[in-house]
């Protein structure tokens, strides 16, 4: 397990193929007020699924992380260079409204898992430190976020961590059989 980043008591971490960290995952992925603004209702996670997901992800090139806060984890964060708008399924010519070709960007997915520390700032915080990281030690010019539209939670967490609103990319993820509207929001080093 390495530490990727620290302030105070809170800390982005490796998540890593380890029992403790796939059954705390499970957990997560198999909570309703989670998988309501991550996968949806209707997708079943069981060991082996989480397992494959973990692999899948590293294999992709995303850094599975968890999120801890005085030593316990909380929640989690993904975040993976994204190389151009077609490797994050967005409209080229939008994208190109705000990001540059030659930009190193970087996008993040995130989740607080204990509902219980929702709406507490610990979001803002964990951005702000993650973004501070991505663009210090990874070279990142450009992060980027894609909340579902109506995950109103989280996009006002996300602006309070600095990131901006770039468009609204339509009927982009299916959930419970709906396709949803993203929220495309960047933040610029």
């Amino acid at each position: 397990m390495a530490i990727l980043a620290q302030e105070n008591d809170l800390v982005l971490r490796t998540m890593e193929e380890t029992e403790n960290d796939l059954g705390i995952f499970l957990q997560w992925m198999t909570d309703p007020q989670t998988m309501k603004y991550w996968d949806g209702m209707t997708e079943i996670f069981d060991y082996a699924r989480v397992q494959n997901y973990y692999r899948e992800h590293m294999e992709e090139g995303v850094t599975p992380c968890f999120i801890e806060l005085d030593g316990k984890a909380i929640g989690y964060l993904q975040f993976c260079e994204i190389p151009d708008a077609a490797a994050n399924d967005l409209p080229p010519e939008e994208y190109a409204r705000f990001v540059r070709n030659d930009e190193k960007v970087f996008g993040i997915d995130l989740f607080i898992g204990r509902t219980d520390l929702r709406g507490k700032g610990i979001g803002t915080r964990l951005l702000k430190m993650t973004c501070r990281m991505l663009f210090e030690e990874y070279g990142a010019d450009h992060i980027t976020i894609d909340p579902k539209s109506h995950n109103a939670r989280a996009i006002r967490c996300y602006e309070k961590a600095g990131f901006t609103h770039y468009f609204v990319a339509p009927q982009r993820e299916l959930q419970d059989g709906i396709y949803h509207d993203n929220c495309i929001m960047g933040m610029r080093k």
